[in-house]
């Protein structure tokens, strides 16, 4: 799960250097070696994202039963 977020991080991180540095392109290495830097903060709002998801996701279980 977390490796797919780190290749879409990637994606983001070489659009907005692309962007940046007009013309030339910008390899998917040069781009991961930036992501890095950026990843820890990032990796805690995907976790916090996944947490969210998954508490929403029970109580909709939870909620079902007790209607049944």
């Amino acid at each position: 799960m977390m490796r797919k977020e780190w290749f879409d991080f990637v994606r983001k991180t070489r659009k907005k250097l692309q962007r940046k540095s007009k013309g030339k392109t910008v390899t998917h290495q040069q781009a991961m070696a930036e992501a890095s830097k950026l990843w820890p903060k990032e990796k805690e709002k995907v976790q916090r994202r996944i947490k969210r998801e998954k508490k929403k996701e029970e109580k909709l279980h939870t909620e079902e039963r007790a209607i049944e």
